[in-house]
C-alpha cells in the first residue's frame, strides 16, 4: 500500500515524535514550520515561548547578545541553509535552577520542491558530560595522589632510612660496651632498628608499586629470587637469634615467570609473615614450587596458628592485621598487588604443617 501525500506526513511527523531528541524545521528564513513533542516539551517546562512553530529561531538564538554559543548556532543554521555548509554540531551548557545540563545541537539541510529547510536537534548528553567530568575530577586526584606519593616515597626511602641507619651503627658501635643487663636493651634497639628498615623498604615497594600503572613485565628466573630471600629472611632472624628452620624446594633453573624487580619484595613480605606470626619455638617455614605450562605456583607455609576461614580475603586489604599483632598491615596487601600486578593470584589455605600456606600463582614467561 503506497501511502498519500498527507498520509506520509503524518506518518513522518509521528516518527519525528517517537526520537529521543527535540527536534524542529525551519524554513529558508529561519522560521519554525514543525516541532516534534519533544521539542515542546521541553519549551513548556522550560519557559521558551520563543521555540514554537511560527516563530523565527534564529531570531530567538540571536535575542542574547551575550550568549556566544546561541549566536554560533543562529550563524551555523544560516550558513546550512545557503548551503555554504553541510551540518553544523555544538556541544552547550544548559543548566536550570535544580540541575546541571549539557546538550548537543545538530544542524542539517535538506531541500523539498526546490526549497531549502533545516533541521534543528537537541540531544541531552548530560549523563555523558557528568561522567566525563567525574573522570576528568578522579584524573586530577589521582595526579594529586601520585605527587603526595612521590613526596612519601623520597621521604621514606631516603630520611627515614638514612637515620635508622645512622642509629643502627650507633648501635652496632656500642656492642663492646654494654654490660650483659645492658646488651638486653641493645638488642632491642638493633630489632627495632631492623623492623623500621623492613617497615620502610615495604612502605617504599607499596609506593613504587602503586605509581607505575603500567610495569614493564620481563622475564625473571625463580630459582636465584627465592633463593636470594631465603637467605636474607634467615640472616634477619639469626641477628635477632631467633632459630628459624626455612626448607626451600627445589626450582628447575630455567623456569621464568613474568615479573619486575619487585618480585623479591613479595617473597620477602610472605617469608617474614610466616615468621611473625608464628608462635612455634622453633618455626618452621616451607617453600615449594609447582611448575604447569602456562603458570607456576609457590607456597610459603608455616606451622603458625593458622588463619581462621573468614579472615583469609580480608587480610589482604590495606592496613589489614589481626588483634596484638606485630605487623604492619602492609606486608600482605603488598603481596596482593604485585601479585596482581603480574597477572597472577594468591590465597590462603590450610598448611600440611599445621599452620597457613599462602599459595601463589604467576605465569610463566
Amino acid at each position: 500500500m503506497v501511502a498519500g501525500r498527507d498520509d506520509a506526513e503524518a506518518l513522518g511527523h509521528a516518527a519525528l515524535n517517537t526520537l529521543p531528541l527535540s527536534v524542529a524545521v525551519l524554513d529558508a528564513d529561519g522560521v519554525i514550520v514543525q516541532t516534534n513533542e519533544s521539542w515542546e516539551t521541553f519549551a513548556d517546562e522550560n519557559d521558551l515561548c520563543g521555540d514554537s512553530v511560527g516563530a523565527n529561531y534564529i531570531s530567538v538564538c540571536r535575542s542574547d547578545s551575550d550568549d556566544e554559543i546561541a549566536i554560533a548556532v543562529a550563524d551555523a543554521i544560516e550558513a546550512v541553509l545557503a548551503g555554504e555548509r553541510d551540518q553544523f554540531i555544538q556541544e552547550y551548557p544548559c543548566h536550570s535552577p535544580t540541575e546541571r545540563r549539557w546538550f548537543t545541537a545538530r544542524v542539517s539541510r535538506f531541500e523539498r520542491d526546490g526549497d531549502a529547510f533545516a533541521v534543528v536537534a537537541h540531544a541531552d548528553i548530560t549523563q555523558r558530560k557528568l561522567a566525563e567530568l567525574a573522570a576528568e575530577s578522579r584524573a586530577e586526584e589521582l595526579e594529586a595522589e601520585r605527587d603526595t606519593l612521590a613526596f612519601l616515597n623520597q621521604l621514606v626511602r631516603h630520611d627515614i632510612r638514612n637515620d635508622v641507619t645512622l642509629v643502627a651503627g650507633w648501635a652496632e658501635l656500642l656492642d663492646d660496651h654494654v654490660d650483659e643487663e645492658g646488651r638486653e636493651f641493645l638488642d632491642q634497639i638493633v630489632q627495632t632498628t631492623d623492623h623500621i628498615t623492613e617497615l620502610t623498604r615495604t612502605a617504599a615497594d607499596v609506593v613504587a608499586a602503586m605509581e607505575d600503572d603500567d610495569p614493564d613485565l620481563r622475564a625473571i628466573a625463580l630459582a636465584p629470587v627465592l633463593d636470594a630471600e631465603v637467605r636474607k629472611a634467615e640472616a634477619k632472624h639469626d641477628r635477632e637469634h631467633q632459630p628459624v628452620e626455612f626448607r626451600l624446594d627445589d626450582v628447575p633453573g630455567d623456569v621464568r615467570v613474568r615479573a619486575d624487580d619487585l618480585l623479591s619484595s613479595l617473597f620477602s613480605n610472605l617469608l617474614n609473615n610466616a615468621v611473625l606470626h608464628n608462635d612455634s619455638a622453633v618455626p618452621t617455614v616451607e617453600v615449594d614450587v609447582g611448575v604447569g605450562t602456562d603458570e607456576v605456583t609457590v607456597t610459603v607455609a608455616d606451622d603458625g596458628p593458622g588463619i581462621p576461614e573468614d579472615r583469609r580475603e580480608s587480610i589482604f586489604g590495606r592496613g589489614e592485621k589481626g588483634i596484638e599483632s606485630p605487623g604492619t598491615g602492609v606486608g600482605l596487601y603488598l603481596v596482593a598487588e604485585l601479585a596482581g600486578r603480574y597477572g597472577g593470584t594468591v590465597h590462603v589455605e590450610d598448611s600440611d604443617l599445621g599452620g597457613a600456606a599462602f599459595v601463589v600463582t604467576l605465569r610463566r614467561a
